[in-house]
């Protein structure tokens, strides 16, 4: 069931229509800062053709940038996450939105050929990554929602679909007409600069003192029920959801780097295996979606299994795959989709029902920074088998424990607790 919209003392609860009504236009500019994230998952497809040539380097070293990545995301998202619960989700962004950008374009003009300069500049490049992560975005929309909060997260992590469309082919446009080193620059700073701009004009933190009858978004001592950030670490139900994302998103974006490599070795072009990436956006989106509006109605727990395991039956399907089915690589994308909607859109949401938002910030930055972490290892993982063996096979045979544990442990995440009076614990699923 929904929760009913957050109140100032003598003021009836918002409806999720009028939540919408007051805060569409800081959804638009939190979703533009969304569409950043999908910078580092897409550019070892896009960029690793042409660094292999220049640097002679395998798909394993051109992916341990992920790992540096990753490692240094543990530690700077859940910093990032508390900085947004002291100062409010704008002072972290806005900044981040530009200097991610400028980052980013520094690792195309000072990469040599060294692979400590390569790790180095991805490490610094954490600085602004972690800015602009989930945590961030997901912190001042649920601010901003509660009786409509899954569905707005969702549609706040379809920005992370809507990057499977802009920076693949932005990518692609940029290599093909300024070479590789520009291109990471235009990657980067096109979508800061519209991300910096839309939040500039659109976002506004919640100070103490506001009013719902104002234009701004409730007041933040109104927003803030929950635990304290020893405490949520320390309830079971947070670390089966810790532990079950990490394990889903492990593989899932292992699969999603290489995909076009993946899908290369299966007899698809580049070209055709950047158009089939749409299949991916597609199911992301609408898993997105589907799971907010779901969470809305309370089916959170119910559906989340068996979301967070799609990808072990994509497994199956790759080890399948034959030379060039287009049906079955289909199928592949379409359920690879579903688990990473989820997982983005799910983790936000439930983190605010089993932790609150008092520490929100915090916690879920931790749960990006471990999702870092995967989505450093695994892309290296995915590299290393492919350098050792020529093939992604194992990769996939790996993939079906994985998702069955992680299966089980969201399947057990017990009902929700309460931290306001007027919340009522979801019935059992």
């Amino acid at each position: 069931m929904a929760d009913g919209g957050s109140t100032d003392a003598g003021n009836p609860p918002l409806t999720a229509g009028q939540e919408w009504a007051r805060g569409w236009l800081a959804m638009v500019a939190g979703v533009s800062g969304i569409v950043m994230t999908g910078i580092t998952t897409y550019y070892v497809g896009m960029f690793l053709e042409p660094l292999q040539r220049e640097f002679g380097w395998g798909r394993a070293e051109v992916s341990s940038s992920l790992a540096v990545l990753s490692l240094t995301s543990f530690v700077a998202f859940p910093l990032a996450g508390r900085a947004a619960d002291k100062y409010g989700a704008r002072a972290v962004a806005l900044p981040g939105t530009l200097l991610t950008g400028l980052l980013l374009g520094m690792i195309g003009l000072v990469n040599n050929g060294s692979m400590i300069v390569w790790w180095l500049s991805w490490a610094v490049f954490t600085i602004g990554w972690a800015m602009i992560n989930p945590t961030v975005w997901s912190k001042a929309i649920s601010a901003r929602f509660k009786a409509g909060r899954g569905l707005a997260i969702g549609v706040l992590m379809s920005g992370s679909a809507i990057s499977t469309l802009v920076i693949p082919s932005l990518s692609l446009w940029a290599i093909s007409h300024f070479g590789w080193r520009i291109a990471f620059a235009i990657v980067g700073l096109v979508p800061g600069v519209v991300a910096f701009a839309l939040n500039f004009v659109a976002t506004r933190d919640p100070r103490p003192g506001a009013s719902r009858s104002g234009a701004g978004a409730p007041a933040l001592d109104q927003i803030q029920p929950g635990y304290e950030f020893g405490e949520a670490i320390r309830r079971p139900a947070v670390v089966k959801l810790l532990a079950a994302s990490l394990l889903s998103m492990l593989i899932t974006i292992a699969i999603l780097v290489h995909a076009v490599p993946m899908l290369g070795d299966h007899g698809f072009s580049k070209p055709e295996a950047v158009g089939m990436l749409l299949i991916y956006a597609i199911a992301a989106l609408v898993a997105k979606l589907a799971g907010g509006w779901l969470s809305d109605r309370g089916h959170a727990r119910a559906v989340a299994p068996l979301a967070y395991a799609a990808t072990g039956l994509a497994c199956v399907v790759m080890l399948l795959l034959p030379y060039r089915s287009v049906a079955l690589a289909t199928l592949a994308l379409t359920l690879v989709g579903i688990t990473s909607g989820a997982v983005l859109q799910m983790s936000a949401y439930l983190t605010t029902r089993y932790v609150g938002l008092r520490a929100y910030g915090q916690v879920y930055g931790l749960c990006m920074g471990m999702l870092a972490v995967a989505g450093g290892v695994g892309p290296l993982i995915g590299g290393w088998i492919y350098d050792v063996t020529g093939s992604y096979a194992g990769l996939f045979i790996a993939g079906v424990p994985v998702y069955l544990l992680s299966f089980a442990l969201m399947a057990s995440l017990g009902p929700y607790p309460r931290f306001e009076p007027e919340e009522r614990a979801e019935p059992a699923s």
